[in-house]
Order: structure tokens, then C-alpha cells, then sequence
């Protein structure tokens, strides 16, 4: 990039007009549960919301959206108002054939008059298999035919397309039904109950989000993004030369010529002394080239040559006891205890002022680190 580009850059952020908001996207119940992954809480919310006698307020709004969905894939079920009053929804329904081991319907949504066993009172009944990213195995002819109504329709809904082989089952997304429950919801007089709101718009929102619904702020971004093509392509380009190598490059220069540069990778980059040892430096830089990151940083961190099999037994315990004497902010970080992390020594986090991030203010920042934290300590780890 040129001279020209920068400056072109510098007055295209700060006269800029008014950029997007883009507001990121905040964790549902779901995600904060670690449990956006799993069948069965999905199953026990659809539950709770077609079960039009349930606390949330809503009725049968559910099942109408449902319905709606199916008209419009062209498998109607035509159903009067009054078969839609009450709405059983019932969880994990068994399935029972001769000879065989009882298999479960994820969730069957009737108008009969109790759960199980489905009543004679069931005038049409909707068999819903849900997946999240599973594999669609399930003898869905069985599950047709131990449903005794007249009117039925079966669905497999999921977030990932996979037509059922059964004629009589339709595929439709999560998303198809979220979107459905919210036109309804526009569109209809029931209110949800204040305390059930929440959870209603973190549901809606898990499977937007689940199934990478286009965000509501795309349009304003699509007409930003064409008034300032010239200016973002400029922009791009200035990120593509972002380069790791290139900075893993100028870290492994700053330790100066008693060091190597040994392999680098996206966020980190091996040195090693040139006069050999049992343990080297890890310098984690992968915060200075994320620029979401409000507080830039690096971290200077030892790790034993070879897997630790030429350290000493006690080299571990020996460097963590005379760092933390010494005072220095030296230690065991708070992410060394996961996945193989745990094979660093000792390090510590060092912040980069953005107002000064030049390559040489880096530079100069890492031989001060090394001088004042890192070369007093040298003879406890080289002999």
C-alpha cells in the first residue's frame, strides 16, 4: 500500500458517515448453557411452547405457525378453529411393535382430550422428529402407522436438510418455524406471559442463530458497503497484509542474534537460544493482529525442548518458586491449564499501547520485557 492509500484511509475513518451499527450477537440461555448442541432441551422448549393450556400465554400460536409452514411446502392440514382449541403437546411418545424394543417420537402434537395414549377424542395429530445435527435413522413408517388419526402429518425438522424417504413426512427447517412464530406473533392479539418473554425471544434467537439467519442489520450494511467500495477495498487490503509470519518474523528479531527463529503459526512463534538448552520461548502474539480485541497483547512464555523430556524433575516447581519470589509478574497463567498449555513453564502478558503500536515500539517493549524480567532469571534454566 501507498502513502496515498493510508491518508485516504485516515480521512475516510474519521469523516466517514455514520457506520452501521453492528451489534454483536449476544449468547442465548442456550449458548451460556452449553447446550445449543443438545436434542433434548430444544425438544422440551418446542414442548412447552405447543401446549396451548401452557403458562407462557400463547395458545395455540405455535401449532398455527406450524400449520401455516406446512400450507405453504403445499401439505396443507385443514383444520376448523375449534379442533385447534386445545393442543397436547406430549414428549418422547412410545412407539410399541411386536417383537421389537419400544422406539420414542421426539414430540406429537394432537387435539385429543389427554397426553398418552393418543384418544379417540384426536381428531389430527402432527409427529415431529427433531434433530439438531444428527443423522435421520429413525423408522418413521412405524411411527406413521402407531398413530391411529385420520388427519396426520409427519415432520422431520431440523437445522440441516435431509428429506425423509417416507412420503408421508415433510422436511422443515427450525428456522421456517421461528420465522412463522414470529409473523404470527405480529399478527395475533395473544401476548406472552411477561415472565415467559425472555425465554420465548432466546428460543427464537438460539435458532436464528443456530440456523445463521440473515441478521437484521444486513441491509443497512449492504447499502454502506456499496456507498464505500473504493474506501473498504482499501481497508481490505491493508488487513490481508496483517500477515503472522511477518510479525512472528519481527518478535524473533527483537531477541536479537543469540536467538533462532523456529517455527511460527498463526498466534505464536518458537525462539530458541542459539547455544541450545532444555528449554526455549513461546511468544503468543495472536492478540495483536485480532483487532476486535480492545487491549492488545503478547505473552512471553518458556516451554521445555522436547516434550520435557531433558528438563530436570524439579524444573518446573524450581522456575514457578523463584519468579514468584522474585516478583516480577512471572507465573503460571490462568490459560496454561488447558488443552496442551500445560506445557508452558512460566509467562507473563505484556500490553501493547495501540497509540504507539509501531513494529519498532513492539520491538523495544519485548527487550525491555527480556532485560528486566526474563535475563536476570536465565541461570535457573541454563546450566
Amino acid at each position: 500500500m501507498t502513502t496515498e492509500d493510508f491518508a485516504a484511509l485516515d480521512g475516510f475513518f474519521l469523516t466517514s458517515d455514520n457506520w452501521p451499527v453492528l451489534a454483536p450477537a449476544q449468547p442465548s440461555f442456550f449458548s451460556l448453557a452449553k447446550i445449543e448442541h443438545k436434542e433434548l432441551p430444544l425438544s422440551n422448549t418446542y414442548a412447552f411452547f405447543f401446549d396451548s393450556q401452557g403458562p407462557h400465554g400463547l395458545g395455540n400460536l405455535f401449532t398455527r405457525a406450524l400449520l401455516e409452514v406446512l400450507n405453504q411446502k403445499g401439505h396443507p392440514l385443514p383444520m376448523q378453529p375449534e379442533a385447534l382449541r386445545r393442543i397436547q403437546a406430549v414428549r418422547e411418545y412410545p412407539i410399541a411393535q411386536a417383537g421389537t424394543p419400544t422406539k420414542w417420537l421426539d414430540l406429537l402434537l394432537h387435539n385429543g382430550h389427554q397426553g398418552r395414549p393418543i384418544p379417540a377424542s384426536a381428531t389430527f395429530a402432527v409427529l415431529v422428529e427433531i434433530k439438531v445435527w444428527h443423522t435421520l435413522h429413525n423408522d418413521l413408517t412405524a411411527y406413521w402407522h402407531a398413530i391411529p388419526t385420520a388427519e396426520k402429518r409427519g415432520i422431520v425438522l431440523g437445522f440441516r436438510k435431509e428429506e425423509p424417504r417416507d412420503k408421508n413426512w415433510v422436511f422443515v427447517t427450525h428456522l421456517d418455524v421461528a420465522l412463522a412464530v414470529e409473523q404470527q406473533l405480529k399478527a395475533s392479539p395473544e401476548l406472552p406471559n411477561p415472565y415467559y418473554q425472555d425465554i420465548l425471544r432466546h428460543f427464537l434467537d438460539h435458532i436464528k442463530h443456530m440456523s445463521g439467519a440473515t441478521p437484521d442489520s444486513f441491509a443497512e450494511v449492504f447499502a454502506y458497503a456499496q456507498r464505500h467500495r473504493a474506501e473498504l477495498n482499501r481497508a481490505q487490503q491493508l488487513l490481508k497484509q496483517l500477515q503472522p509470519a511477518w510479525l512472528a518474523e519481527a518478535i524473533a528479531a527483537a531477541f536479537g542474534d543469540d536467538y533462532v527463529q523456529g517455527s511460527s503459526f498463526e498466534d505464536r512463534v518458537h525462539i530458541s537460544p542459539k547455544s541450545g538448552g532444555p528449554v526455549d520461548y513461546l511468544v503468543w502474539f495472536g492478540y495483536l493482529l485480532q483487532l476486535d480485541v480492545i487491549d492488545p497483547s503478547f505473552s512471553i512464555t518458556l516451554f521445555p525442548t522436547g516434550g520435557g523430556e531433558n528438563l530436570p524433575p524439579d524444573m518446573r516447581s524450581r522456575l514457578i518458586a523463584v519468579f514468584k519470589e522474585a516478583g516480577r509478574g512471572v507465573e503460571r497463567l490462568n490459560w496454561f491449564d488447558k488443552d496442551w498449555y500445560d506445557e508452558m513453564l512460566v509467562g507473563k502478558n505484556y500490553y501493547l499501547n495501540p497509540a504507539n503500536g509501531t513494529l519498532d515500539a513492539l520491538k523495544d517493549q519485548i527487550r525491555q520485557a527480556l532485560l528486566e524480567d526474563w535475563q536476570p532469571m536465565k541461570n535457573h534454566w541454563v546450566g
